[in-house]
């Protein structure tokens, strides 16, 4: 079975236990936009809670853990921690994420993005954004996943009421952005134990480099937030205001249009 198929079946197995695994164990939900930050959420709160964190090119385990997802929420979901990252940082580092090779990518997976979209030059990141956040709101979403796109996971989460940690504040301040989100988990923890979770997984000590310094070829590229800025372009602005403007500003990232 080719390593393509192999992590679409951990995904059917992820979805599954999603659904079903906090009816006969404990289990903590990470939900996440992609490239948002739920990843590293998710490790800082395995840590802390010292429950597994099953990673997409890993077999999950039927036993209490702490699961990442893209996911639509469900009335029968319990200990949510939603992570928020502003839209347009999002599109950025998917782009980056689906047109160069990392240690996390399944090549075989990208082949049809890249082949859709067929890029000149994939170095070219500002000129190709437009196209990028078009094709992300339509084409591939029509790829046989349960894909979603950022203004329908900010629809269909801000208004579950579950705990949400901002990528941007868990930047500035790792440690009580995840402390303030956890008693809506119904935890109570040290924040010693927060502290040391925290340090074992920030920028540095998982990429070997300092944040801000961007390497493509890594899942764990850059770490900054507002990078958008440097690359959209007004077509971008335009595109991305059209399908989640409105989003935006519920979210808390802009105050009106005019950006």
């Amino acid at each position: 079975m080719s390593k393509r198929w192999v992590m679409r079946a951990y995904a059917v197995k992820r979805l599954l236990l999603w659904r079903y695994l906090h009816r006969f164990h404990d289990t903590y939900y990470v939900a996440a936009f992609p490239k948002s930050g739920g990843t590293w959420v998710g490790q800082m709160l395995s840590d802390c809670i010292e429950l597994p964190f099953p990673r997409n090119n890993t077999v999950p385990k039927w036993e209490s853990s702490v699961l990442h997802g893209h996911y639509l929420p469900s009335k029968s979901y319990k200990n949510v921690l939603v992570v928020l990252r502003d839209g347009r940082d999002c599109m950025v580092s998917l782009y980056y994420q689906f047109m160069f090779d990392n240690e996390w990518n399944v090549p075989t997976a990208l082949q049809k993005i890249r082949s859709d979209l067929n890029f000149a030059d994939v170095n070219r990141v500002a000129d190709n954004l437009p196209e990028f956040i078009e094709y992300m709101h339509s084409n591939y979403l029509k790829d046989g996943y349960m894909r979603i796109t950022w203004s329908q996971f900010v629809d269909a989460w801000m208004d579950e009421g579950y705990p949400v940690v901002r990528y941007e504040r868990l930047l500035d301040a790792s440690a009580e952005e995840l402390k303030g989100a956890l008693p809506g988990l119904g935890l109570n923890l040290p924040d010693s134990r927060v502290s040391e979770a925290v340090a074992r997984y920030d920028f540095k000590a998982v990429s070997g480099r300092n944040r801000g310094s961007e390497e493509k070829t890594s899942f764990v590229r850059k770490g900054v937030s507002g990078d958008w800025v440097n690359l959209f372009n007004s077509n971008a602005k335009d595109i991305f205001k059209r399908h989640a403007g409105r989003q935006l500003i519920r979210a808390g990232y802009e105050s009106d249009y005019d950006w």
